[in-house]
């Protein structure tokens, strides 16, 4: 798993038990929106925008490059419009405030909780480069 283009370009599949449950761990190649335009679109966006559209995910995990908020953020809030429980996972967190750029965590949760995004999880993490 990456955060950027070309590390997933098909959906990959993996599969854990718990002690209560069967879990699906399903990798989408990235993308920036739910829009898709075929004409515009890459055949791995599409895959990705189908798959999340379709409603078999109980729970998505979007991976947000925390250096590039503005990119990312607008698939976010699509997924958050979904409805499906969503957590975000701010990547690239390290290279972000090497960049200047402060991400106030705790208030951007509650931000999301006050526009009523109530599965709403906030996780972040640092780049491997």
């Amino acid at each position: 798993m990456g955060n950027w283009a070309g590390v997933t370009v098909e959906r990959k599949e993996g599969q854990f038990a718990t002690t209560d449950h069967q879990v699906t761990l399903v990798d989408l190649p990235g993308t920036y929106s739910l829009t898709t335009i075929s004409s515009q679109t890459s055949l791995d966006e599409q895959i990705a925008c189908h798959y999340i559209l379709s409603g078999d995910a109980d729970l998505l995990i979007n991976v947000v490059d925390a250096s590039n908020l503005e990119r990312n953020l607008y698939l976010t809030l699509q997924l958050l419009e979904l409805g499906i429980p969503c957590i975000v996972a701010l990547n690239m967190l390290d290279i972000a405030e090497k960049q200047q750029v402060r991400i106030d965590v705790d208030a951007l949760s509650r931000v999301w909780v006050a526009l009523s995004y109530r599965w709403y999880r906030l996780a972040v993490a640092v780049s491997r480069r």
